[in-house]
């Protein structure tokens, strides 16, 4: 792997770690077309831990008055009753099930090399259901409508994390569109679901049993250089991502897909006719 593979890589599972695109699948991509060995654990941890600090950083406002809110709820044992004060016990609740699933369930990538059929299928088409949902649901619920049952779901969603091709951001619209939340009131709910998530990934791959994975070496540069980028490339698409989410519509990820496994089908008989 070189720095610039090194880079790319980064900016790449950046944006598809926001956007409902599939981070594991991007990586499996980048393999495919280009021939990069892209899977090393100290490069996905720093992604993660980029896009971690990124999300601390673009939203601290957001948390620092949702850990204060917390706080006074538990200093004064009151009921918490606004959203500020509940959000902390959404989030907490709802990170169970796809940190568990994470250790517990996490699958293997789909090759593309080894079997591109299925993956353009799993990858393509799993797309359909969120933009079903965005299209057809009546989107009537706004970020201040957030209640426990659906923290939980969209937490539940967000098991689609341990399927590469699919994702943690997918599962998670999905769900919201289902639950008739408008894509702006899901957007940041599922962006403060993906900071503990990413921060217990970066420590999976970075220090964690992940990290014993590595058979080579990733010099130190490398991975302060992505780090970087990682950061500075999350900042600049989380910013993007929640001001233009709103007038996005969810089908476009979903067509997004569905050409990148077209592609993929068109590559596979192409090489396999040489």
């Amino acid at each position: 792997m070189t720095l610039f593979q090194a880079i790319i890589a980064s900016i790449v599972g950046v944006f598809s770690e926001i956007y409902p695109i599939a981070p594991g699948a991007h990586q499996s991509l980048l393999e495919y077309f280009f021939g990069w060995n892209v899977s090393h654990p100290r490069l996905q941890g720093a992604v993660e831990f980029g896009v971690f600090l990124s999300l601390i950083f673009t939203l601290r406002h957001d948390i620092l008055s949702h850990i204060s809110s917390f706080i006074q709820v538990v200093v004064y044992r009151k009921k918490p009753r606004a959203m500020d004060e509940k959000m902390p016990i959404f989030i907490l609740i709802g990170v169970v099930a796809p940190i568990a699933a994470f250790f517990l369930f996490r699958q293997s990538p789909i090759l593309p090399s080894e079997n591109a059929l299925l993956f353009a299928a799993v990858f393509g088409l799993s797309g359909l259901p969120m933009a079903f949902f965005d299209y057809y649901a009546k989107k009537t619920k706004a970020i201040y409508d957030w209640n426990l049952p659906d923290a939980v779901l969209v937490g539940i969603g967000c098991v689609s994390l341990v399927i590469p091709e699919l994702g943690r951001t997918l599962g998670a619209f999905t769900v919201a569109g289902a639950r008739g939340y408008k894509r702006e009131g899901a957007a940041k709910v599922i962006l403060y679901f993906a900071t503990p998530i990413l921060g217990v990934s970066a420590w999976y791959h970075l220090k964690g049993p992940g990290a014993a994975l590595s058979v080579s070496e990733f010099p130190p540069l490398y991975y302060w250089v992505s780090l970087a980028v990682a950061f500075l490339s999350a900042t600049f698409f989380i910013h993007v991502f929640l001001s233009s989410i709103q007038k996005t519509p969810l089908l476009r990820y979903a067509v997004y897909r569905i050409l990148v496994a077209a592609t993929v089908i068109g590559v596979h008989f192409y090489r396999a006719g040489l």
